[in-house]
């Protein structure tokens, strides 16, 4: 409920251009969305082997929200870091 829809379609989308571009993902996918003056923002981190990526776009504003994607190789889930 939390999530909106297009939130959930940017991760998977962010995700799948990872994969696509050979870099190996850990099992722990991190995304912040969040509104820096007036532009909307998603840092877009994972920890090993490290990245982190910052993508603006405009629009109306959103209110901070982290989402995690865990991968345990037998299903990947999306999940607030409170439900986990």
């Amino acid at each position: 409920e939390k999530v909106s829809m297009f939130q959930q379609l940017v991760c998977w989308n962010l995700i799948e251009q990872k994969n696509e571009s050979g870099i190996k993902l850990d099992y722990l996918q991190i995304f912040e969305f969040f509104q820096e003056k007036d532009n909307n923002k998603i840092i877009y981190r994972q920890e090993r082997p490290l990245f982190i990526d910052e993508y603006s776009f405009r629009g109306g504003a959103i209110k901070y929200l982290e989402i995690w994607v865990i991968d345990d190789s037998e299903r990947i889930v999306m999940m607030l870091p409170e439900e986990y």
